[in-house]
């Protein structure tokens, strides 16, 4: 016959046993509408015999709204024309860092085709940067002296002239330099951002430059280089995660 230590084991097992069916039966009957006030975005907070169950507002619509911000982006780059896993990760990639690009600024130079690059220009819009466009580094050192810029980003033929002064709409001058393969081009408005903006992320691109830098490489001192469009956007992102303006 067992005893009464044994006895009140017993009882108390029983007891812990009866308490999880009542809790795992608590559940079955209030998750659902639980779980329709998380849909609904409300205010959830319970405790069903000592297990405690508190969702907040904030952090249901925090998630939902990720996850449209997400959506959104993604539809937005779809709209493109890019293949369907570039739309994809530079979507996730500027969601990751939305928060960061919000009210950046960028300097876009570029010297011939100022009214170029509409497509990049709207998209980087769409996720909360902004511009200034001018056709030549004159220009820009202007800008620069006025105004504070997270990156600037150069058109190839800044490599080409060698004053970069601006003549009528900026498609009458000739370049005063041959770009050749083989060999690094420089370009005294680059040299002279580095000198005096030595922070400011420089980010060149064009179809000349992507061919360049396939046979020879570009300057020294740029941040990066490049022809694609999804390779532009990465460099911006890292450009703007990078920290505060530098000027």
């Amino acid at each position: 016959m067992p005893n009464s230590e044994e006895t009140d084991r017993r009882i108390s097992r029983l007891l812990k046993f009866g308490s999880l069916l009542i809790v795992v039966y608590a559940l079955y009957l209030f998750a659902p509408p639980i779980i329709e006030r998380i849909r609904a975005g409300a205010n959830v907070k319970a405790e069903i015999y000592g297990l405690k169950i508190e969702v907040f507002e904030s952090k249901v619509n925090d998630a939902r709204n990720d996850k449209n911000l997400a959506l959104d982006l993604r539809m937005k780059f779809n709209k493109s024309n890019w293949p369907e896993w570039a739309s994809i990760a530079i979507g996730q990639r500027a969601k990751d860092v939305y928060a960061i690009l919000l009210n950046k600024k960028i300097l876009w130079v570029d010297d011939l085709h100022p009214r170029q690059n509409v497509l990049e220009r709207r998209l980087m819009r769409e996720i909360g940067l902004s511009f200034d466009s001018v056709r030549c580094p004159q220009e820009a050192r202007k800008m620069l002296d006025v105004e504070k810029y997270d990156a600037v980003i150069v058109e190839s033929s800044v490599f080409k002239w060698s004053d970069g002064i601006c003549v009528g709409n900026g498609n009458e001058r000739r370049p005063d330099k041959k770009l050749e393969a083989g060999k690094v081009h420089r370009s005294e408005f680059v040299d002279w951002l580095a000198e005096d903006y030595p922070n400011l992320p420089v980010i060149a691109y064009s179809g000349t430059l992507g061919r360049l830098k396939k046979s020879s490489g570009v300057q020294p001192g740029l941040f990066g280089a490049t022809h694609f469009t999804v390779e532009l956007f990465n460099l911006v992102m890292d450009a703007m995660a990078r920290g505060p303006r530098a000027n």
